[in-house]
């Protein structure tokens, strides 16, 4: 699981295959089609957390942050309205 911490307004985004945003829209991000690489955008930091962890998180809390570059992480440009 990818989630998007965004560094404005400190919102933490899971990732879907459905666009997903921050509170203040800044960030935000998708899974691509292989359901493995995640497309993100704005200022953010984006952390991993183990799927198999994911319904557990609150006893084992083990996750990392991606350094970018990273083969599973692709930055896009920001898109606006």
């Amino acid at each position: 699981m990818k989630i998007v911490i965004c560094q404005s307004c400190g919102d933490a985004v899971a990732l879907s295959i459905k666009e997903r945003r921050c509170d203040c829209g800044k960030s935000g991000g998708v899974y691509l089609e292989d359901y493995h690489t995640a497309e993100v955008d704005g200022p953010s930091h984006v952390i991993g957390v183990p799927n198999s962890l994911a319904a557990r998180a609150e006893r084992e809390a083990t996750a990392w942050v991606f350094r970018e570059p990273y083969k599973r992480i692709v930055r896009r440009e920001l898109i606006t309205g």
